[in-house]
């Protein structure tokens, strides 16, 4: 008896960290990173992103629904229901509205990391003792599939792989935390001499 109950302890203490999860489902990761995620009030994320050949870091920051990215020489503001994207080498300036539709961080970040509703449906592809992957699959069959890894320690997404038809963007979140500072706003006398190309 007192064999089988080292056994036992001494399982307990290496695989503690998967039975954290062994018994969650997709549904309830997704809950969970949902629910980290919205503790944090405001929150700024670093991140690099791979596509194909290229690989380039950025940064975003939320506030409520609005938002500051900015990756590649490329600064946008998410203010409301316009999107100002500020191309600084093309010294263009798109103003369109918000795809509040999208869970793309890099087109949405304000919703880029809500997954809660009917939109997909969620199955775990992997797990180790430190984070799982779910994949969600919109049930809308014309977009693609989002794998998001969530660490098992925090709940917070420590990575999102975008596919569609093969084609994959993998965004490493090399960062994730609360944020106190207030967002830049869209201020055009920053950017007297750039062309202004509006889709609304």
């Amino acid at each position: 008896m007192e064999i089988r109950a080292f056994i036992l302890s001494l399982l307990v203490s290496v695989c503690g960290p998967v039975g954290v999860y062994a018994a969650e489902t997709a549904a309830s990761v997704v809950s969970r990173m949902s629910a980290a995620v919205k503790s944090l009030g405001s929150y700024e994320v670093t991140f690099t992103v791979h596509a194909g050949d290229y690989s380039g870091n950025g940064r975003y920051a939320v506030s409520g629904g609005d938002y500051n990215l900015s990756l590649a020489g490329v600064d946008v503001f998410g203010e409301g229901a316009v999107r100002y994207e500020v191309n600084n080498a093309q010294r263009e300036i798109t103003i369109d509205t918000v795809d509040t539709s999208s869970h793309n961080i890099l087109v949405n970040p304000a919703g880029g990391l809500d997954f809660i509703g009917d939109g997909f449906t969620s199955r775990i592809v992997s797990q180790d003792s430190y984070s799982v992957v779910v994949r969600l699959t919109p049930t809308d069959a014309t977009a693609g599939t989002i794998d998001v890894t969530v660490s098992t320690a925090t709940w917070l997404p420590s990575k999102l792989v975008y596919d569609l038809n093969g084609d994959s963007v993998a965004v490493d979140i090399t960062g994730i935390a609360a944020t106190t500072e207030r967002l830049a706003a869209f201020d055009s006398s920053a950017y007297k001499g750039y062309e202004i190309i509006d889709f609304r």
